[in-house]
């Protein structure tokens, strides 16, 4: 064992090997050794090579009948080079392949041990990690379900590992909610390019629950209301709220919906959900502010 106790180094002729005895390595999980690996041409060759022992973190001794040796069986030095290794990587939509932004993100070693990682808001993520391990992700945003997905870094060689974590949106249906004395029909949150009224490709997809109840409600009529977060001018929030309205209400215009069925209104940042005038927000906190709510005026 290694002196962390987290590798088992052995001998074996009885797997795949280069020749006679190699030494292998086993990582320990628990109470079980798992995911044996040849040390391979640097330590192994097509004579046995056994009797592998750690000094330190560093150095060892490892005894080899090699050809090229003084005879027979010698015993050999030799010095660890440990290669850090780097992780990069990017969560994006299972359905149309967008990248996520801000979504919470762990990852950790075979023990539970977690890695530091460094996360873009644009949905890059990049960590250092060691080779021979099997690494697990783990992802949380609001608005998908969780993700845990595993990376295995089968190599000494490879610097780099290029890593894709799909989330997907759960397929919930939309339902019809009271909220502050208003009736509205309840999806999640449609998003827009930024600083403009382009409905993402994603949100298109969220908007068709909307016609599905419209469509089981012939004679309903709603409001689409636009809302911003308080960056941004007065003005400004006002007038992208009102663009933001207006194109959702085109778009179900363009699924089938009657535009008699509906008017479109734009709020600015003047019906926030969350104060952030009083105190500082996160971005997850100015993401609620900015929405669209579909309130049923008549039924």
């Amino acid at each position: 064992m290694d002196e962390d106790d987290k590798y088992l180094y052995y001998a074996s002729s009885g797997r795949n090997t280069i020749g006679g005895l190699d030494v292998f390595r086993s990582r320990k999980v628990g109470y079980k050794f798992v995911r044996p690996l040849n040390l391979g041409p640097d330590i192994n060759d097509e004579g046995d090579d056994y009797a592998f022992i750690l000094a330190n973190k560093q150095r060892g001794y490892v005894t080899s009948n090699k050809k090229d040796g003084a005879g027979g069986s010698d015993v050999y030095k030799f010095r660890l080079k440990y290669n850090k290794q780097f992780i990069k990587g990017v969560v994006k939509d299972t359905l149309t392949n967008q990248m996520i932004p801000n979504s919470i993100l762990e990852i950790t070693d075979m023990d539970g041990n977690a890695v530091g990682v460094k996360t873009g808001k644009d949905g890059t993520f990049s960590a250092y990690i060691d080779p021979y391990e099997v690494y697990t992700i783990k992802t949380i945003k609001d608005g998908y379900e969780n993700n845990t997905t595993s990376l295995e870094t089968n190599s000494a060689t490879q610097r780099s590992f290029d890593a894709i974590v799909y989330m997907k949106r759960p397929t919930k249906e939309a339902v019809i909610v009271k909220v502050d004395g208003k009736t509205m029909i309840k999806i999640e949150n449609i998003y827009f390019d930024f600083n403009k009224a382009t409905i993402k490709p994603v949100s298109k997809i969220s908007l068709k629950k909307i016609v599905k109840v419209l469509n089981n409600n012939p004679t309903m009529k709603i409001e689409v209301n636009a809302h911003t977060d308080i960056r941004g001018t007065d003005s400004y929030n006002l007038a992208l709220s009102k663009r933001r309205a207006t194109s959702t209400m085109k778009h179900l215009i363009h699924l089938g919906i009657n535009p008699n069925r509906m008017i479109s209104k734009g709020y600015g940042e003047s019906q926030t959900i969350v104060d952030c005038i009083t105190k500082e927000c996160t971005d997850a906190q100015h993401e609620v502010n900015r929405r669209i709510e579909f309130v049923i005026v008549s039924e």
